[in-house]
């Protein structure tokens, strides 16, 4: 999810464009555009802002450095070990919008932990995306793991 953000904003953050109002409002738009709430996008750029004039930025590439510091700073404190171990199932749901990537992470997922000699059982949920267990399943025969599925509907 954080690539899809990232690719969004990282289009209007590249470059030496000028910091101005027109960078920061193609900004908040980004960040809305890849489904960061209105509310949080203004108060992000806000403190970019804020954060971007204290440091001397100049140029687009240094608030995008900067943005990245910010958001690193504020996941890195919630990062925790998953305890994956072999007397309880574990179980991870993903859940998001439509694509953003859910279906490749769920394998690149899976296939680290198949790579780590754990088994590993997906669970096609989404019903309705039409060919979304089709997709699932792709994944599962790619790295080589077991999944579960229902007719689409």
């Amino acid at each position: 999810m954080l690539k899809g953000i990232f690719s969004k904003v990282t289009r209007v953050l590249s470059g030496t464009r000028e910091i101005n109002d027109d960078l920061l409002d193609d900004l908040e738009e980004a960040l809305i555009q890849a489904d960061v709430s209105a509310k949080l996008a203004v108060r992000l750029v806000e403190e970019l802002q804020r954060r971007a004039e204290n440091l001397h930025v100049e140029d687009a590439a240094g608030l995008a450095n900067v943005l990245r510091q910010m958001v690193y700073n504020t996941l890195r404190p919630l990062e925790k070990p998953l305890n994956v171990g072999p007397s309880a199932p574990t179980v991870f749901l993903v859940a998001g919008v439509n694509g953003v990537g859910k279906t490749t992470s769920i394998a690149k997922i899976a296939h680290w932990y198949r790579s780590h000699g754990n088994e590993v059982l997906l669970i096609a949920a989404d019903t309705y995306r039409a060919a979304a267990s089709d997709q699932l399943e792709v994944w599962a025969r790619r790295v080589n793991c077991d999944i579960v599925r229902q007719q689409q509907g």
